[in-house]
Parts: C-alpha cells; structure tokens; sequence
C-alpha cells in the first residue's frame, strides 16, 4: 500500500513520483496506490497497479502533523535532498523515466491545435493560488492562435479551470485518455503553472507558462532536469526581449501576472522561433 507522493500537488506527483512507480510494476510488484481520482489515468497501464481513493480515510490521523519535521537529522539524506529556493526540500531523483502513458498516441483526429489550461482557483482558501488564475483578459490570445491556424482545445479539470467554447473546443468532460491524446497531438501547451505543464512536457509537448516558482523552475533552477528531464521546450512571455531576463527571475512568482501585451508579444515570438 503506497499514498501518492505530494497527493494534490500533481506537477510533483509526476515528476518525483511516477517514475518510482512505473519501477516498482516493471519490477512485478503488486501497488495499492492511493491517490486522487484525478491522477489514475496516469498508472492505467501499470501492470500491478490498483488505484484506491480511500487514502484521506488513512491519512486523517496525521493531520495537524509538522511537515518539516525538524528533528530529523538530514545529513543522511544528502542524496535526496535538492536545494528549492530558500529551503532544503526532499525531491528523490528517480533514474527510471519514461512517456507518459506510453498507450496512448496522439490524436489522429484532430487538426493542428494548442492546448489550453485556463486554470480557476478563485474558491481556493490560499489567497496566493488564486494568482495563477487564467484572466478573462489574456482571451486576446486566442486570437493570435486563429491567425495562426491553430484550433484551440481546453483541457483539465472543470471545476478547476474555464473554457470559452466562442474560441476552441471545451474536452474537458471527455476523460484523461481523451484529454492526454490531444494534447500529445497539440503543438504546444498554453497557460499558467500548474501541473498541467510537467505533464506535456513528460509528453514531449512544448509548453508556454508563467505564473510561480513552479515555472521558474522550469527555466533556471537545479530542479529543471526533475520537472523536465527530457528537455522539452519551455517559453515565456518574455521570450521576444532578452534583456528582461533578470526580472523574469525575479518577478515570475504567485503574485506576479504578465500584461496582456507581454502575453501576446510572447506567444508571437515563440510562434516565429519554435522548431
């Protein structure tokens, strides 16, 4: 019985713990992996692996927990632990790694086409969160993706995210394997930091992020060889002026959003530089 690495952070669910997973069931091991519902699409095709959604019934006992737990001694675990901004985190580097999914093939139905994920954390208590909310402003975005032929497909979850059907096609309801095709097929992957962008590019989909550390992370820090090991393609809104680097690194937080035009401006040149 194994309670999913990071339950409800699914960004690092599967970067730091898929991959031990897909180990244990190549190795023959029998898992009774407890996790969100969310995230059972991602062991599907995991020989061994049965999916539970009973882990809060086991968990609930540890609540109140501290989670840094301070008296540890963590010279023993210098092998695990990775430095994370201003903190020492424990994120085990993990050799196996593979496609997500390796089942599903991109979509043959679909014609050339981003995925979006207008992430919706509006109800979220953590007032941070609501940050990396997709703002009805960046739709002039949209725009740019018609002039450019591409189709728009909206993914995730519907209570945690929009579509705007006047600009794409809502695939939101239409389950993961339906989902994960399309976006396998998408040319890029569009939108605030979220779990989303770890899941395309462990697809080998580009992705186009800001929004938190997490897509610092994506960029500069040690951590990028973890979220992004195959090294996928990462843009930013500030792709087209170079010279804006350093605020980039140090302005790409919860509290900071791009303006529309940075966003556009963006998008334009990574549309005219992508391989």
């Amino acid at each position: 019985m194994i309670f999913a690495g990071y339950m409800g952070e699914f960004g690092w669910e599967i970067t730091s713990f898929y991959p031990k997973i897909v180990g244990l069931s190549e190795a023959g091991k029998q898992i009774e992996l407890h996790t969100f519902p969310t995230s059972y699409g991602l062991y599907a095709d995991l020989p061994g692996v049965i999916c539970e959604d009973n882990g809060f019934k086991y968990s609930a006992s540890f609540e109140g927990r501290s989670a840094t737990y301070p008296d540890i001694d963590l010279s023993k675990y210098d092998d695990v632990l990775i430095p994370h901004d201003n903190r020492t985190t424990l994120r085990r580097v993990v050799e196996r790694r593979r496609c997500i999914r390796e089942d599903i093939l991109p979509a043959t139905d679909v014609p050339r086409c981003v995925v979006v994920h207008s992430r919706k954390c509006s109800s979220h208590p953590k007032r941070s969160k609501r940050f990396r909310d997709w703002h009805p402003r960046y739709n002039e975005v949209f725009e740019v993706f018609a002039r450019r032929g591409l189709h728009v497909y909206f993914i995730g979850d519907p209570d945690r995210s929009e579509a705007y059907p006047e600009y794409g096609t809502d695939v939101r309801g239409e389950g993961f394997d339906r989902q994960l095709s399309i976006l396998k097929a998408s040319v890029l992957c569009f939108g605030p930091s979220s779990g989303t962008q770890p899941l395309a590019q462990w697809c080998g989909v580009p992705v186009f992020t800001w929004g938190d550390n997490k897509a610092r992370t994506f960029l500069i820090s040690k951590l990028a060889p973890i979220w992004n090991p195959f090294g996928i393609a990462t843009y930013h809104p500030w792709q087209r002026n170079p010279s804006r680097v350093n605020i980039v690194n140090k302005y790409m937080n919860e509290r900071y959003k791009p303006t529309t035009q940075e966003l556009v401006d963006g998008l334009e040149y990574t549309l005219d530089h992508m391989a």
